[in-house]
């Protein structure tokens, strides 16, 4: 049987089912609303971060992490191999970026893959000239 993207993602990046499931239970998840997004089962996994208005190519759809605090949005973007989000990394955290047109009801989506090369590239820049 083909192992999912999600799969092959976690075992590129040496990531344990024990290691994901911890990390989807931290405690470190702020529940303040985010404006036009809402959380649903998701058709990918679990549940899921919704928009509930059309987004264009290009826009800044929220926070996913905020000054080391993951929102909703953070907490609850799955994984695709043809996500319609990228992250965004910045000094005080990351911000969801829409990628392509998103229509209305439409789940928000990473590669992690790109989550991963944000953080490396965001600590690389944070850290830079630190010995």
């Amino acid at each position: 049987m083909a192992k999912s993207d999600h799969e092959l993602f976690k075992l590129e990046y040496g990531i344990s089912d024990d290691l994901e499931s911890r990390v989807l239970e931290m405690d470190d998840v702020c529940f303040d609303p985010i404006p036009h997004i809402y959380i649903a089962d998701s058709a990918i996994h679990g549940c899921g971060g919704f928009i509930d208005t059309p987004v264009p190519a290009g826009y800044g759809v929220g926070w996913a992490n905020d000054n080391g605090r993951r929102t909703i949005l953070g907490r609850y973007i799955n994984h695709s191999d043809e996500p319609n989000c990228y992250p965004l990394p910045t000094p005080c955290g990351f911000f969801v970026v829409s990628g392509r047109y998103i229509k209305k009801g439409e789940e928000l989506t990473f590669n992690y893959r790109e989550v991963m090369q944000a953080h490396i590239l965001r600590n690389s820049v944070l850290n830079h000239g630190e010995d």
